[in-house]
């Protein structure tokens, strides 16, 4: 048998419970959560190019630039990790891009 109060109710606290209708309007505004950082991505260089001496700005795979607010990743679409550490400076699947004909 049960004494009043034990095992049969829940254990919030009285007033707790957000959709609780006694607690007021301000019982549904959700808490405030973290942001997460602004990140786009683009095929385009960014300049200046970060780690300018890296293969990955001269390969025809092409890399993806993946940038937040502090920094900038190169993302390579042939290998398995696929950000690499920078600067990249010999990689087995490296090709050269083919030169571009508007540039003398």
């Amino acid at each position: 048998m049960h004494e009043k109060g034990h095992g049969t109710k829940s254990l919030r606290r009285p007033g707790s419970d957000p959709l609780d209708p006694t607690r007021g309007s301000d019982a549904l505004i959700a808490p405030p959560t973290r942001r997460r950082p602004r990140v786009t991505m683009d095929e385009t260089p960014p300049s200046p190019l970060p780690f300018p001496t890296s293969l990955c700005h001269r390969c025809a795979a092409p890399p993806k630039y993946v940038r937040t607010k502090t920094s900038t990743f190169i993302l390579c679409p042939l290998l398995p990790r696929k950000y690499p550490p920078q600067p990249v400076l010999s990689c087995p699947l490296f090709r050269p891009k083919a030169p571009d004909p508007e540039k003398p």
